[in-house]
């Protein structure tokens, strides 16, 4: 099922962007 991979790029994107964050803050 495609759907889960899209799923799991976009949950491991979201926490990269989240954890640049929290760095930068």
């Amino acid at each position: 099922d495609g759907t889960d991979a899209a799923l799991t790029e976009r949950l491991a994107r979201l926490d990269e962007l989240l954890t640049g964050v929290v760095l930068s803050a």
